[in-house]
C-alpha cells in the first residue's frame, strides 16, 4: 500500500513532539511512566529577584511540585562522554550553555557546588528532593542476568540533607539497554522512592496502583525545538550516519499493552557492518526488558533498506542456551527530508514471514524518535 507521504510526516512530528517537547510518555523502572511536568511559560526576562538559589529551589518544591505524591523532582540538563573534569567549559557555564531556559527559570541548577556532582560522565540530570530533610542515595549498579536483578556496585553519593545534586547517569551514552545508576529519595515520614535515570529522557516512576506519579519533571525545553517547517514534506532513505547520530526510541502498543522500545545502531567501518541493539518493554515493566536483540546491519539499495541480522541475547523471554531466536531481513527504512530538523525514523516490517519483535502484522511501519541527547 503506497503511503501518503505528507500524512506520514505530519503523524511523524506529532509524536516527535510528544516525545521531545518534554513531555515525553516513557517509563521510569518499575511500575512507572513518564511524568508530564515540563515547563515552556517561564518568565524570559531573567531569574528572580533576591536570592535566586534559594528563591527558585523554594519555587520548584513549594509551587511546581503540587501533589503529595512527589517524592523528588528531575530535570534533563544534557548529555557528554566526560565527566565535570573532562569539559572544555567549566561546569557551571556547560550547564548554563546546554539549558540556558531551564537555568533562567531555576537559577539554582548551575549554582550547585562541585561536592554535589555525582558520577563522571552520561546523561546529567538535576535531582531535587521535594522533603529538604530527605535521605538521597545514589548507586552505581549493574544488571546481572543470572540472578536476573541489579548488583550493587558501588556507592556514589549520600546525603541526609536533601540537598538537589547534578548526577551523570548513562556513562556508555545509552549503549547498553540497562541502567547504570540507581537514585532513592527517602523522605523524613519514610516513604520511599528508587530511580533509574535513562538516557537522554526524564523517565520517572509511576505508582500504577493507586495511579500516582512518584517524580515531578521540571525539565524545560527550547521554545523553538523543532525549528520552522518550511522544507519539502518528503520522505528518503537515511545515510549511516544518521542512522548512527542517536539512541532511536518507539513507544506505542504491543500486545494491547503499553510498550516501549530503544534501538542503538554503531556504524561500521569499511566492509565491516555495524551493530545493532534492539531491547522492547511494556510499559509497567520498565528497567525489566521482555526481550534484548544484537548483532549487525549494513544499508542496501542506495539506503532505501537496512539489512539486518539479529538474535535474541537477553530478558524475560530469554533463556541461556535456548535455540537461537533471530529477526533476518531487510527492512525498508526513511527520513524526513528535513532530517536536520525533524530526526524521525520510519522503519516498515520485511513483510510476510519476519519483522521487528515490536511489529504486530506484516509492513507496520514503526516510527522512532530520538532520545534526547
Amino acid at each position: 500500500m503506497k503511503k501518503n507521504p505528507i500524512l506520514c510526516l505530519l503523524l511523524a512530528l506529532a509524536m516527535m513532539l510528544t516525545l521531545t517537547a518534554c513531555q515525553i510518555d516513557i517509563p521510569g523502572v518499575g511500575t512507572v511512566r513518564i511524568s508530564d511536568g515540563s515547563k515552556n511559560d517561564h518568565d524570559a526576562d531573567g531569574p528572580p529577584a533576591g536570592n535566586s538559589y534559594d528563591t527558585s529551589l523554594v519555587q520548584l518544591r513549594e509551587e511546581a511540585m503540587d501533589l503529595p505524591s512527589y517524592l523528588f523532582a528531575a530535570a534533563y540538563i544534557g548529555s557528554s562522554a566526560g565527566g565535570p573534569d573532562d569539559l572544555e567549559l567549566p561546569l557551571q557555564e556547560w550547564v548554563r550553555t546546554a539549558a540556558p531556559e531551564l537555568c533562567a527559570q531555576y537559577p539554582f541548577v548551575q549554582n550547585i557546588p562541585r561536592e554535589r556532582v555525582v558520577g563522571s560522565g552520561g546523561s546529567l540530570f538535576c535531582v531535587v528532593p521535594r522533603d529538604p530533610d530527605a535521605t538521597l542515595a545514589v548507586n552505581r549498579i549493574r544488571w546481572n542476568p543470572q540472578n536476573e536483578d541489579y548488583d550493587n556496585l558501588e556507592v556514589l553519593y549520600r546525603s541526609e540533607s536533601g540537598d538537589p545534586i547534578l548526577l551523570y547517569a548513562c556513562a556508555d551514552m545509552g549503549e547498553s539497554p540497562y541502567p547504570d545508576t540507581e537514585v532513592i529519595v527517602t523522605d523524613s515520614t519514610g516513604k520511599t522512592v528508587t530511580w533509574y535515570p535513562i538516557y537522554g529522557i526524564t523517565a520517572l516512576p509511576y505508582d500504577y496502583e493507586y495511579d500516582l506519579p512518584l517524580g515531578y519533571s521540571f525539565t524545560v525545553c527550547d521554545e523553538d525545538y523543532g525549528g520552522d517547517m518550511i522544507e519539502e514534506s518528503m520522505w528518503t532513505a537515511p545515510t549511516a550516519e544518521q542512522l548512527a547520530r542517536y539512541v532511536w526510541t518507539w513507544q506505542g502498543d504491543f500486545a494491547e499493552q503499553p510498550a516501549m522500545a530503544t534501538m542503538s545502531l554503531t556504524q561500521g567501518s569499511g566492509a565491516e557492518p555495524g551493530q545493532i541493539t534492539f531491547t522492547w518493554w511494556y510499559t509497567k515493566d520498565y528497567g525489566d526488558p521482555q526481550e534484548i536483540y544484537e548483532g549487525s546491519w549494513s544499508l542496501t539499495d542506495s539506503g532505501e533498506h537496512i539489512d539486518l541480522t539479529m538474535t535474541r541475547s537477553g530478558g524475560r523471554q530469554y533463556t541461556k542456551g535456548e535455540a537461537p531466536t533471530t529477526v533476518s531481513g531487510m527492512f525498508p527504512v526513511q527520513v524526513p527530508a528535513a532530517f536536520d530538523v525533524f530526526p524521525v525514523l520510519n522503519v516498515s516490517g520485511g513483510g510476510g514471514a519476519y519483522g521487528f519483535p515490536i511489529q504486530q502484522f506484516p509492513y507496520e511501519i514503526l516510527m522512532f524518535n530520538p532520545a534526547q541527547g
